[in-house]
């Protein structure tokens, strides 16, 4: 599957293509702060159960830019 966001004003779309049919579906619309909400609430409960099943997660790179995009994340949603 291939995946396009577009954004319009306040408006989310995400088209999903698929090569092996040749469609593409709406996947989601919706409005963009509302999928921001839903994301990182997901995104930080896929950080946390992944430092649960291995503390030492947090030592790698990529786990470590996962916890700063989520302090980031958090820092500007406080800001408004």
């Amino acid at each position: 599957m291939e995946y396009t966001l577009n954004k319009t004003g306040k408006l989310l779309i995400i088209k999903a293509y698929s090569e092996y049919d040749n469609t593409t579906e709406i996947a989601f619309q919706g409005e963009f702060e509302d999928f921001l909400t839903a994301f990182f609430k997901e995104y930080e409960r896929y950080f946390k159960g992944l430092l649960q099943k291995d503390p030492n997660a947090i030592q790698h790179d990529s786990v470590e830019m996962m916890e700063q995009q989520l302090k980031a994340y958090k820092e500007l949603k406080n800001k408004y």
